[in-house]
């Protein structure tokens, strides 16, 4: 008998880089995900279901990701991306054929061989991308998704991080565009949501202005949304309400109970996290992650990435960029031995059966404790799989197989989770994140705080806008539609998080700035008396073209509440 049941969570986003250089920041992160994580996953499931096997998964696939991954351009430019590794990785057999690189002969026979792995890896991504696939990778996921394999989940239009935004148009438009993306691309509505960056706020009384801000709960609701996930240390500070209670009480009327707490030394009531909860008084439920397997991925001191056998991501060879190290040691990139695909494979398998021995142990230990079934989410971020944990992709395989095997856990995803066990219990979760500290820091602080009045001053704008030219025709029309187009892109939380993580500092500082410009000067233009000289119409022409997400947009549906479901 199964025992409860085990949710992988995988978040993919990248920020809209089309037409905005290629390296080392631009496209190529994008094309980079597609070769190294998108694609070998998508081999990886077909192939277990090929195989006998019913792998099951949930993925968010952001909507600007979306709109890159169907761009014609950007698949283009993804083929010859492909092809530029696949001519580097032949240079380099080439290259270590002779002495004139490196003198030892077994040295360089090691490095010959890994070329020629690297040069099967980038023939394969090709191969899958022009004839598995037909360069269609959202229609690869839809199929998944049609099959039960996938439970995909959408998330705001340009990965906003929704709790900083106190202007209700804004946070409508992101979900709203969000969710019409989802469905232009899935065929159906979304029924759960990834909260950039799981960022959370609840009910919000403004006193000083008379103002009250829904949850976002209401909101997700509102659009036909039914689950959300959260971080585990938001419900060490939740108000637990029991359903039972409330059919007492009434609807409205909230009583915090005590119920399956955990109460620690210091008094802190720590909520359960391995199962899901309804929020507050809506109809949509959150699940938080399982720190002890989670922390088994992520954590940087014992997570499973950073074992010396795994391939090294930083070490890369000057000219041709392959990464021929593997981690060897924590002291650097100095001393590092060659990379043996062979050994990594097995610590691959030693580390997936570790870890589906480690969610049996959670659930096994939760049921014991309690006499109820568990469900363990543990969530990532996609592109950790394959990009940035080489072997990722290929231990998710294992675990998947292992874990289909188990007699105590079922592998499953959130949306036929939820549909067969309706939590029972209501949860009022505070504000909050998966950021460092758990709040606003990484989005708001010295080196960022100077963005968002920018944000909330031209989202003002542009709704003033949407109200002073209602019925705009022609180049005026244009100039409206991308001028939305151009705030939901000023909205996207990459710009601060990468300036605070120090990442890409300059560039996310000018890509911030080049949307603000953009936007005020679109402005001006829509609000020109007259007809426009050539130049700026070329203006208007150029920012279209590059900047073309969300062709469908209509600037005087800004922020209007729309029933989604």
């Amino acid at each position: 008998m199964k025992k409860g049941a085990f949710i992988f969570v995988l978040h993919s986003h990248l920020p809209y880089v089309r037409k905005k250089g290629k390296w080392p920041h631009g496209e190529e992160m994008v094309y980079e995900a597609m070769a190294e994580t998108y694609i070998p996953l998508l081999n990886a499931l077909h192939d277990l279901l090929k195989d006998g096997y019913h792998p099951h998964l949930t993925i968010s696939l952001t909507p600007i990701l979306l709109e890159q991954l169907n761009d014609a351009y950007m698949k283009k430019e993804f083929v010859a991306y492909l092809e530029s590794r696949i001519k580097a990785c032949r240079n380099d057999v080439k290259i270590y054929s002779g002495p004139k690189v490196i003198k030892d002969l077994q040295d360089r026979k090691h490095h010959q061989e890994l070329a020629k792995f690297y040069l099967d890896f980038y023939l394969t991504a090709l191969h899958s991308f022009k004839t598995r696939y037909k360069k269609d990778l959202i229609k690869a996921f839809k199929e998944l998704q049609d099959n039960g394999t996938l439970d995909i989940i959408t998330s705001s239009a340009t990965h906003a991080y929704l709790p900083l935004f106190y202007d209700e148009n804004s946070i409508n438009e992101q979900l709203k565009v969000g969710i019409n993306t989802y469905k232009k691309y899935l065929g159906v509505a979304p029924r759960g949501i990834w909260l950039p960056e799981c960022g959370y706020r609840p009910l919000v009384k403004d006193p000083d202005h008379n103002t009250v801000f829904q949850g976002f709960e209401e909101y997700l609701e509102k659009y036909g949304l039914q689950y959300f996930f959260t971080d585990s240390h938001v419900f060490s500070s939740a108000s637990h309400i029991s359903i039972r209670e409330m059919a007492f009480i009434g609807p409205y009327n909230f009583k915090e109970v005590k119920y399956e707490t955990e109460e620690h030394d210091d008094g802190l009531i720590e909520k359960p996290t391995y199962k899901p909860y309804t929020v507050s008084k809506s109809k949509v439920s959150v699940f938080a992650r399982d720190t002890y397997t989670s922390l088994q991925v992520w954590s940087g001191d014992f997570g499973y990435p950073g074992d010396y056998d795994y391939r090294e991501f930083h070490a890369k060879d000057a000219i041709s960029g392959l990464q021929y190290c593997r981690i060897t040691n924590h002291d650097g990139l100095g001393g590092k031995q060659l990379y043996e695909p062979e050994r990594a494979h097995n610590k691959v398998l030693e580390h997936a059966s570790h870890f589906a021995s480690l969610v049996e142990g959670r659930i096994n230990d939760i049921y014991n404790a309690t006499g109820k079934d568990a469900c363990i989410v543990s969530s990532y971020d996609t592109e950790l799989f394959g990009h940035w944990w080489f072997e990722g992709v290929e231990w998710l395989k294992e675990v998947m197989k292992k874990l289909e095997k188990s007699e105590t856990v079922e592998l499953t995803n959130a949306d036929r989770y939820i549909g067969a066990n309706p939590p029972g219990e209501r949860i009022a979760i505070p504000e909050s994140s998966w950021g460092l500290g758990g709040g606003h820091f990484v989005w708001m602080n010295e080196n960022t705080s100077w963005m968002w009045p920018i944000i909330h001053d031209l989202s003002a704008r542009v709704k003033q806008a949407s109200v002073d030219m209602p019925q705009a025709k022609g180049i005026r029309k244009t100039i409206l539609n991308q001028a939305l187009r151009e705030l939901l892109l000023l909205h996207s939380s990459d710009w601060p998080f990468l300036v605070t993580t120090v990442q890409a500092k300059e560039y996310a500082i000018e890509r911030f700035m080049e949307h603000q410009q953009r936007l005020e000067k679109l402005l001006n233009l829509a609000y020109k008396p007259g007809r426009l000289n050539d130049i700026e119409k070329t203006f208007v022409k150029q920012v279209c073209d590059t900047d073309n997400p969300f062709k469908d947009l209509d600037y005087t549906q800004f922020g209007k509440k729309v029933d989604m479901q």
